[in-house]
């Protein structure tokens, strides 16, 4: 897929997701979800209830005590005298006294709160007459009303799943003012001040956090005057069946009474303990980061790892969110953070599974096309599943026929280099590793005069030969290769070893030399006798010149085929007792020795030393080296046997003339030339001694000074037995 239209997808689903969760986070549709989480953080984040704040009930044992309620207010007077007697710092009196009851009980009671001079009083609240909707303010009557600290109400807000969480700090009612809450309203009269908002929600104790004590307990003076001094004291009904409990959080107690309602409010107001949401740009700015993080993941990570950031992402929404409201008091639902991550990730990863289905048909198809071969029917149970064992078949052939392929290029004989578009090394084949000396780790990148410098090798003048630094030749074959993909220009070359076949051709060309030379100056002196200007020649030193361009034409046509034989023909190696052979290479040597007044002699000690040799090669060698030195003027020539370490050795030295100077550099060459008291040769005869001491595995070297004689080494490997 173009890159381009993906990012286009990937934004637009981005967007998409950003909308949904904004627009839940406005229509509050994760609300049941993200009010489980406000509870428990409302109850973690409380303070320890304050014990400065002393509830005063009327429970069942007071009723069972004083008598049903309603109470005669002459007793609630009584109350308040007694609760005023032990100088407590306020008293908050949740009892409604919106009606006139018996008038000598409310002048009774009027003068208890005169007395007391600190007890704070709710009000009623009714609809409002002759109106649709709105609250008018039902205020005590005129005598209490009066004699009261401060007046406030004590409504109840339950959020529409029922428990209660949050108070109206303001109750706008028609015609004056907005009501204050009671409990704030105290808190205000003593000196404090508050923050609280309609939207903020309460810190919740835990019910029965607060210290309770029976009113008929404080009416009887069972309860010393000490433990209500300097308190702010909360007088209500806690009784079951006088509708003053409501509904709150499991954590707080599923159940909780108006007094300790009043308790908690009036607590939270000293300590900031309300919860405050956060700013519609701070909850937008956060829904943004964490939905966001999720979206960056799916261009960077893959899919198992997008799926533990979507997980991450969402623990994270989670903690930050209780977290705020515990330790910072401040509010952001975690639910649309969770809506979006819940979408986002499926959606993200249906279009995706879309798009590479496409894709795989559509590299299906185009392997198809291209290869009829690869055509065949995918089975599945759905498009994506068929697209896969598609490509599975695919995949599957043209990995079989990769293999087949390089099985075939390693196969090669010759060596196959792959270069890129700036001849840097791609790679290359077995054969390829094996000329060079290094593996395609070692020189993948490097560029043809790199891997030249490697092997001290040199191109032909027109590229199409490559010579070695150890003397191989080898034929360069280029060509380029078809562009495709990645690869927009390939370029191969082969190399094929022409070394052998080099060295015939040089042969080749010394053997014309050889007949055009050589052999050719004995046949012609040979005519040159036979003709009739040869006739003032006696007739038995002709015939004697005929003889010897006779043997010099034989000598170098028996040299020449064994020197071509040696290389057809295997050694036939075995334990050769090298003693026996120089004693034998003496004697035959005995004859040309006498006619030329030289002699042979073989120093052999009296252990025998065996080497592994072929004995008819090794023979044809010392006779070479000795005819050589008796024919070149030498009067005395020496065999003599030795061991040296792990070899065995043989020196061949005579007194001759020693070799001349064009000989001296290299005097096993081929076809050369050796001039000595009028006589010159091939150099067949060193060529061949050269040769066979090489394909036993031994070693021969030459020391010669002119006028001091010759001196040959011939190392050869010790025979095991």
């Amino acid at each position: 897929m173009p890159r381009a239209r993906l990012f286009a997808e990937w934004l637009t689903i981005f967007v998409l997701t950003l909308v949904i969760a904004g627009w839940a986070w406005r229509s509050s549709l994760t609300g049941r979800f993200d009010n489980a989480i406000l509870d428990r953080a409302l109850v973690a984040g409380a303070s320890p209830a304050n014990p400065d704040i002393v509830i005063i009930a009327i429970d069942e044992r007071s009723l069972a005590s004083e008598g049903q309620w309603p109470w005669n207010r002459s007793r609630i007077a009584a109350l308040v005298d007694r609760v005023a007697e032990a100088t407590p710092r306020a008293v908050l009196l949740d009892i409604l006294f919106t009606e006139p009851s018996d008038a000598e009980a409310d002048a009774a009671l009027a003068a208890s709160l005169r007395r007391a001079g600190n007890v704070a009083l709710p009000v009623g609240l009714a609809p409002a007459p002759d109106r649709n909707s709105g609250t008018i303010e039902v205020p005590p009557i005129v005598a209490l009303d009066e004699a009261a600290l401060v007046t406030g109400h004590v409504g109840i807000r339950q959020d529409n799943d029922g428990p209660v969480r949050r108070i109206e700090p303001f109750l706008p009612v028609a015609g004056r003012a907005p009501v204050p809450h009671l409990a704030l309203a105290l808190h205000e009269k003593l000196g404090g001040a508050h923050t609280a908002r309609a939207d903020n929600a309460l810190h919740l104790r835990a019910a029965g956090s607060f210290r309770t004590l029976p009113a008929s307990a404080v009416l009887t003076g069972e309860v010393p005057a000490q433990f209500l001094a300097g308190k702010v004291i909360i007088i209500g009904a806690t009784a079951q069946g006088l509708s003053d409990n409501f509904p709150v959080s499991a954590p707080a107690g599923s159940m909780m009474s108006g007094s300790e309602l009043l308790a908690n409010v009036y607590q939270n107001a000293g300590e900031a303990g309300f919860i405050a949401p956060l700013g519609d740009g701070t909850t937008f700015a956060l829904l943004f980061v964490f939905i966001g993080l999720l979206f960056a993941s799916f261009w960077v990570l893959r899919p198992v790892w997008c799926l533990w950031t979507a997980l991450l992402c969402g623990a994270l929404a989670l903690t930050v969110s209780y977290l705020l409201a515990v330790l910072a008091g401040l509010w952001v639902a975690p639910g649309p953070v969770l809506l979006g991550l819940v979408i986002a990730y499926p959606l993200w990863g249906w279009r995706r599974l879309a798009a590479i289905n496409g894709y795989l048909m559509a590299k299906a198809d185009r392997l198809s096309s291209s290869k009829p071969f690869l055509v065949r029917r995918a089975d599945g149970f759905d498009s994506v599943a068929r697209a896969v064992n598609r490509l599975d078949f695919l995949v599957d052939e043209l990995s079989e026929r990769r293999t087949f392929l390089g099985r075939v290029v390693e196969s090669t004989p010759d060596a196959l280099f792959v270069f890129d578009s700036q001849f840097r090394l791609l790679t290359m084949n077995r054969r390829a590793t094996a000329i060079m000396g290094a593996p395609l780790a070692a020189m993948e990148g490097e560029t043809v005069a790199q891997l030249l410098a490697r092997i001290d090798g040199a191109l032909g003048t027109n590229e199409t030969e490559l010579k070695f630094g150890d003397g191989r030749i080898f034929v360069v074959t280029r060509s380029m290769g078809e562009p495709e993909a990645q690869w927009s220009d390939i370029h191969l070359a082969m190399l094929t070893d022409v070394t052998d076949q080099r060295r015939a051709e040089a042969e080749r060309r010394h053997a014309l030399e050889f007949l055009s030379h050589d052999m050719r100056a004995p046949q012609v002196a040979i005519l040159g006798l036979t003709s009739g200007r040869a006739d003032r020649e006696a007739p038995e030193a002709r015939f004697g010149r005929i003889r010897l361009h006779a043997r010099r034409t034989l000598d170098l046509a028996d040299n020449f085929v064994e020197l071509a034989r040696l290389g057809d023909r295997p050694l036939d190696i075995a334990d050769t007792d090298l003693g026996a052979l120089t004693d034998e290479a003496a004697d035959r040597a005995y004859a040309l020795a006498t006619d030329q007044g030289a002699r042979v002699a073989a120093q052999v000690g009296e252990d025998p030393v065996y080497a592994l040799a072929d004995g008819a090669v090794l023979s044809r060698v010392l006779d070479n080296l000795v005819g050589n030195a008796i024919k070149y003027g030498a009067t005395l020539v020496t065999l003599v046997v030795a061991v040296t370490e792990d070899r065995a050795v043989i020196e061949i030295d005579d007194d001759g003339p020693g070799l001349p100077p064009e000989r001296a550099g290299d005097p096993f060459k081929r076809f050369g030339s050796r001039a000595g008291e009028g006589k010159g040769g091939s150099g067949l005869g060193l060529a061949f001694v050269s040769a066979a001491i090489a394909r036993h595995g031994g070693k021969i070297t030459c020391r010669s000074d002119a006028g001091a004689g010759t001196n040959f080494r011939i190392e050869l490997p010790l025979s095991g037995g």
